[in-house]
């Protein structure tokens, strides 16, 4: 199955780290999402992607996590991730039309 980028879509939820946490490691979630059913060289396509991504963002930062301004910092920051890589999977996806990945 194909993930974003040829290789596994890593969403990336970084946590926000207080001063005083500074010193310790970030804790970092990733989530693979899986588009090789979609046609992203088509508009419903890249929104079914977005959809899922959307999907992902939140289970890699959920709301529990006890801070409201950590959970949204780690929404946006997961979210500039995956964009870019969907972006780099939409533009091969249109200059390649028909080209398909063998599929796990």
């Amino acid at each position: 199955m194909r993930h974003v980028m040829l290789a596994p879509l890593a969403l990336i939820g970084a946590l926000a780290v207080s001063a005083a946490a500074a010193a310790q490691p970030v804790a970092v979630r990733t989530e693979q999402v899986p588009y090789g059913d979609l046609n992203l060289a088509s508009k419903e396509g890249a929104d079914r992607l977005q959809l899922r991504i959307n999907a992902a963002v939140r289970r890699v930062c959920p709301s529990q996590s006890g801070n409201l301004v950590e959970t949204m910092q780690c929404r946006i920051d997961a979210q500039k991730a995956a964009k870019r890589q969907m972006t780099v999977a939409i533009a091969r996806a249109e200059t390649r039309p028909g080209f398909q990945l063998a599929s796990k």
